[in-house]
């Protein structure tokens, strides 16, 4: 079954490689008819956005799906992966509380970004900060955990 659902992993990374080289390669071809041709631009560019939308999806399904349903052969395991659904849920509320930058109104208003659309963004900030902090801090830990086993 774990080799069935390993293959169609493997299957849809080489399937969303293959397309995004795809459009890739169409939009370097097409680069410079690209800055004139705004018919161009949506017919090449759009579905590559919407495919990428997908993409997306598909992998935050897969993120979500598949540990779940490794999780389930031990207690253990589905323990760790709920405590870190919520150790990410807290960490997201902490950083919806965090104040956001104040900006002002001619500012928002020339930007035409709406104050939860700015929050939003400070959210997704904050949590990439305290993410890439975390991320150190586990190499950092792994590193020297390593070094004082190695003696």
């Amino acid at each position: 079954m774990s080799k069935n659902i390993l293959l169609i992993g493997k299957i849809l990374c080489y399937v969303l490689i293959a397309l995004g080289a795809i459009f890739a390669i169409l939009i370097i071809i097409k680069g410079a008819a690209l800055k004139t041709d705004i018919a161009l631009q949506n017919s090449l560019v759009m579905p590559a956005i919407y495919i990428s939308y997908v993409a997306v999806l598909l992998c935050v399904i897969a993120a979500v799906i598949f540990p779940l349903f490794f999780a389930t052969y031990s207690k253990k395991t589905l323990r760790n992966a709920g405590l870190l659904i919520l150790g990410v849920a807290v960490l997201v509320f902490i950083c919806w509380l965090l104040p956001d930058a104040e900006l002002s109104a001619d500012f928002m208003e020339n930007l035409k970004v709406t104050e939860l659309t700015s929050k939003l963004v400070g959210v997704g900030c904050y949590l990439a900060y305290f993410t890439f902090a975390a991320s150190l801090l586990t190499i950092a830990y792994s590193a020297v955990s390593g070094l004082l086993k190695n003696k």
